[in-house]
This record gives C-alpha cells, structure tokens and sequence, in this order.
C-alpha cells in the first residue's frame, strides 16, 4: 500500500513540475498565415517574471513570450490558444521593426492585432496602444469557453513586410485546475490494490 501511495503522490508530483517547466519563450513557427494554419501556443504558458509582459510575475498569471520573424515573405501571422468564461487576457507587441536586426536606428513596425473568437468572428482589435509609438496593446476578458485567434498584421491590416521582427506578449489569468484530494488518492490507491489481487 505505501508504494501505490508513493507513486499516485510521484506522479502528481512529476504532472506538477512538467507544468511549470513550460516554455515560456518560444518562437514563430511558419506557415501560420490563416485561421486554418493558426499556431496553436496552449501548452508554453507559465509563470516566473518577466519585465516585457503585462502580469508576469503576479499571483494567478500566466504568460508565453512569442518571437516572430523575419519572415521571408509578407503575410499576415495567426496565433491559436484556449480561453474560458470570465478569464482576462493581455495582448502585446513589442520590439517591432521592419529589417532584421533591431536597434534605434531601424524603423518600427505599426502592428495591428485583432482577436477572433472560436468561429472566427471579429471580438476585439488594437493598434497604438502601448508604450513605443506603434505597439499594439489589447486588455480583453472573455465570456465563453473555447478557443480565439489573435491575428497580426500591419496598420489597416495590410500584411507584415518580408524581414519584420516582433514579439508577441500574451499573459492571461490561470484557470483553477481539478486536483485529486487526498481522500480520492486513497480510495483510487485502494482499488488498483484490489484490482492487482483478483489478477493474482
């Protein structure tokens, strides 16, 4: 009985810490030029600071850092991911600039985000709303559970340029996750005990 119990409490213990070690940096992975191609980023969210996204490092958020480009033709740049009823969500886009290597010299990007909902359907959008001149910024809670689809593009959604550079801040309220009580460990413990006897 005390091995069963070991391995339900090393298995909790071995889901909790595949959890946290998420990535939270990743990159643009092509083609993700539609809805029907969109990059599904759900699976890289987890916590920790980080001075670049909104909430992270706060109590109850969750983020994932997205490096986009450069591309090497202009298109647009869809990103797919999982929401709930309720939940808030922050959209952000920094460092972005038209060449490859970014620096004060180089020309920024004016990015414009649009956010869609499980059917496609136009729900939210942003264009110069952060802290560098042409950064786009969106705050949004959602009301339904499902999925969304937040786009990328340029000013009056024309395609982003060969070479462009940005990244994609995302960071989000974390949904309470079921956790077995100790009580329903033991009980699940007991019954795979009976089921190894009756196969003795």
């Amino acid at each position: 009985m005390k091995n069963i119990l070991a391995g339900a409490v090393t298995s909790v213990s071995l889901l909790l810490a595949m959890s946290a070690a998420n990535a939270t940096v990743i990159t643009e992975i092509e083609a993700n030029d539609s809805f029907a191609t969109a990059q599904y980023v759900e699976g890289s969210f987890s916590t920790g600071a980080n001075a670049d996204v909104e909430n992270a490092g706060v109590a109850g958020w969750e983020w994932v850092s997205i490096e986009a480009g450069p591309d090497t033709t202009s298109s647009y740049d869809y990103f797919t991911f999982s929401v709930a009823a309720g939940q808030q969500f922050i959209f952000d886009i920094d460092y972005g600039c038209e060449t490859t290597e970014c620096d004060d010299s180089d020309t920024d990007v004016d990015t414009f985000i649009r956010l869609f909902d499980g059917s496609n359907g136009l729900i939210g959008f942003s264009d110069d709303e952060g802290p560098d001149l042409f950064d786009s910024l969106l705050a949004f809670e959602f009301d339904y559970t499902g999925t969304a689809t937040l786009k990328v593009s340029q000013f009056e959604d024309s395609v982003m340029p060969s070479g462009t550079d940005y990244t994609l801040q995302i960071s989000r309220e974390q949904q309470a996750v079921s956790v077995p009580e100790p009580g329903s460990l033991l009980l699940l413990s007991l019954g795979l005990a009976m089921l190894g006897l009756r196969r003795q």
